[in-house]
């Protein structure tokens, strides 16, 4: 499922109307940061999994 431009800006008027003008970058910069440590688990869990397949290669 994908978000087509009139999807994604009835998202944000209604995050507008929601929360306010001044809670929007807070939240934005709440959900950046959310997505970071995803990422950064999602890479350490993909370079634990390539160690351990190197190291039953190796028996």
């Amino acid at each position: 499922m994908s978000f087509g431009a009139k999807e994604i800006i009835v998202i944000l008027i209604v995050g507008l109307i929601l929360f306010g003008s001044s809670k929007i970058p807070e939240f934005a910069r709440s959900l950046r940061k959310g997505i970071e440590e995803f990422k950064k688990t999602g890479e350490e869990l993909s370079k634990g999994i390539e160690t351990k397949n190197d190291e039953q290669a190796k028996k």
